[in-house]
């Protein structure tokens, strides 16, 4: 169980890669859910074929994933959404922008790459 069994709520929920042991961690994904169930979360986060090739690339380089929940609400929600649009999240194609995953290296490592 993750979040306490929480995910039932409006959250935004975000992964962050970290590269080493005790490292910083890069934040590169974003997810708003409206409520799932804590059987379906890893489809519902990470369902997309593209995002989980990105995070199974990571897995085999030995990186960790870090998900962290935000929980949202109905008198927020919307000031939410503006200021998350003002982040550019590389695993995120933005439209009429972006059509591919922005490149992403970090102390040598490539942690966001459309080809991984």
């Amino acid at each position: 169980m993750i979040f306490g069994g929480k995910m039932a709520k409006p959250a935004l929920y975000e992964a962050a890669v970290q590269i080493c042991k005790r490292g910083r961690r890069f934040v590169l994904y974003h997810k708003f859910s409206a409520g799932f169930t804590s059987a379906s979360w890893e489809q519902r986060l990470l369902g997309s074929k593209d995002i989980r090739s990105q995070v199974d690339k990571l897995i085999d380089k030995e990186c960790k994933i870090f998900l962290r929940r935000i929980p949202l609400t109905k008198k927020g929600s919307s000031k939410n959404a503006e200021l998350l649009k003002k982040y550019d999240y590389a695993w995120s194609k933005v439209p009429r922008q972006r059509k591919v995953y922005r490149r992403v290296e970090k102390s040598g490592m490539v942690i966001s790459n459309d080809d991984m």
